[in-house]
């Protein structure tokens, strides 16, 4: 498998499916360990917080090293592609915790104790059971992720802990994401055991549809209208704002003349009111948004991603507005994706 975050998540699942305990990993900044586990005890209502050391296949050979960082955390437990039975055997015997990808665990924990022996589910079903047969779309968050992703591809090939960052969701999300996109085929590894984008227009085609009728419709905050009947041409936007939309389209390519205005922001309702003298009206002319991905404060722009252009006009059913998002993605886009 290789990859020492992908065994932790493929190990918390797996105890999720076989008990009432539901887990999330956080991977460590340091070095001397790999990461951290919380599990909740629905039933007991209590959290368990453990240090984690992630091993593919653990040997003998680890089993001094494994003591010291026990003894070392208050709260430890190993986790593992697999560990054979005397090995297990060893660690409950040192009082060890661990859990592998087949649902064996020996976890101890004042006032917890989990155990499980001899689990039969076949590692092999693991991967079925994240088969694009199970796992066809993507969430709302997920999405987000993508977005970025189509943006920078080479985002896949670095940590899930910086695909979180600049998406600004969980790992848990790119995880999932990120298994549901190899799944798929868009995500396919290389043989230094990184990843890379694969058939991004595809991937982009996709992310288009799913993004206007998933993601879109909850990120919408209302319409409104000037209060100073200023022309959107005249309202200087910061870098908390930017058009999207027919406005976008109309600055990026001027073939098109807006008249319903599309805004993106990370202001709130009364941020955005008063700097921009705009009010709520249901016949409002300005559909705004928030803004899912954070602006880009490095340049004046007043626009979103053309990415994100391209998917507003596309999903219209104005036909000029359709002929200016293949506009745009001539421009823009189509030597990108």
């Amino acid at each position: 498998m290789g990859n020492q975050q992908e065994i932790a998540y493929l190990a918390i699942d797996t105890l999720g499916e076989i008990s009432h305990l539901e887990a999330t990993f956080q991977p460590s900044k340091d070095d001397k360990i790999d990461g951290f586990l919380t599990i909740k005890d629905k039933e007991n209502n209590q959290e368990i917080n453990l240090s984690v050391e992630i091993k593919t296949k653990l040997q003998n050979a680890h089993i001094a090293k494994i003591l010291l960082q026990h003894n070392e955390h208050e709260h430890f437990i190993v986790i593992a592609e697999s560990i054979i039975p005397d090995l297990r055997k060893k660690l409950r015997a040192l009082h060890i915790n661990y859990l592998d990808i087949t649902g064996n665990a020996y976890i101890k924990y004042p006032n917890v104790f989990y155990f499980v022996e001899n689990n039969k589910i076949n590692p092999s079903k693991l991967y079925e059971r994240n088969s694009p047969s199970v796992k066809k779309t993507l969430t709302k968050n997920g999405l987000k992720l993508v977005f970025h992703l189509l943006e920078h591809p080479a985002l896949s090939q670095t940590t899930y802990r910086r695909m979180s960052e600049v998406a600004q969701v969980s790992l848990d999300t790119v995880h999932k994401t990120i298994q549901t996109l190899k799944n798929l085929g868009f995500i396919i590894p290389l043989d230094n055991k990184k990843d890379y984008l694969s058939n991004i227009p595809k991937l982009f085609e996709r992310w288009v549809i799913e993004y206007d009728a998933k993601l879109k419709p909850t990120l919408y905050i209302g319409k409104y209208r000037s209060l100073a009947n200023v022309a959107w041409k005249d309202i200087v936007l910061d870098n908390k704002s930017k058009w999207g939309g027919e406005a976008a389209a109309e600055i990026l390519t001027d073939y098109l003349s807006a008249t319903n205005l599309t805004l993106y922001t990370e202001d709130g309702r009364s941020e955005l009111m008063k700097k921009y003298r705009l009010v709520p009206d249901n016949l409002g002319n300005i559909d705004v948004f928030h803004s899912f991905a954070k602006m880009d404060e490095s340049t004046n722009n007043q626009t979103v991603s053309p990415l994100l252009v391209y998917a507003d006009l596309i999903n219209s059913t104005d036909y000029r507005n359709q002929e200016t998002a293949q506009k745009i993605h001539e421009k823009f886009i189509q030597n990108k994706v």
